[in-house]
């Protein structure tokens, strides 16, 4: 399992995804797009094609469950954050694979800052890019450090101003 670790107050990991996972996300959103559901009421990105692909949780108004995805795709998610938790020594965490979907992303739109969480504040989240323009446009302010087109992750890493009680 090949993984880079990262440290923001919080493990992050990032993991390479094989790419018959990759492909086969890819696949499944390209030949479904027409019958997927719309993700977007349940989501805070400012993104007019958010699509979901899967969604195993409550059936409510904004969603309902279904799969879009073959076993060996939800199997890798479920690896993937068994994963996190056995590094991070996290023990006796059930794990519950609620939702994926895609965010298709056009110029101007964009994620605000928003935190994912499971049904008691706690949750384990993933994003993996299965699609990149040609171009983000003019870097402005940093030509050597580029940012445009880069995820950016918050922590809470206790930086300056934090108080070691």
């Amino acid at each position: 399992m090949n993984f880079n670790f990262t440290f923001l107050g919080q493990s992050i990991l990032r993991y390479e995804t094989p790419l018959d996972i990759f492909h086969a996300i890819n696949q499944s959103y390209e030949q479904k797009l027409n019958t997927l559901e719309p993700a977007n009421k349940q989501l805070v990105g400012k993104i007019k094609d958010e699509h979901s692909l899967f969604y195993d949780g409550e059936d409510e108004s904004k969603m309902k469950r279904h799969n879009m995805l073959p076993k060996n795709v939800l199997d890798w998610f479920m690896e993937m954050f068994t994963h996190y938790l056995e590094f991070n020594h996290i023990r006796q965490y059930q794990t519950h694979l609620n939702s994926i979907w895609v965010n298709e992303m056009k110029a101007h739109e964009y994620n605000p800052v928003h935190v994912h969480q499971g049904n008691l504040f706690t949750g384990l989240s993933s994003v993996m890019i299965l699609k990149l323009p040609n171009t983000y446009g003019v870097e402005y302010s940093a030509e050597h450090v580029p940012q445009n087109g880069k995820l950016q992750i918050l922590g809470a890493s206790n930086g300056t101003y934090s108080t070691k009680w």
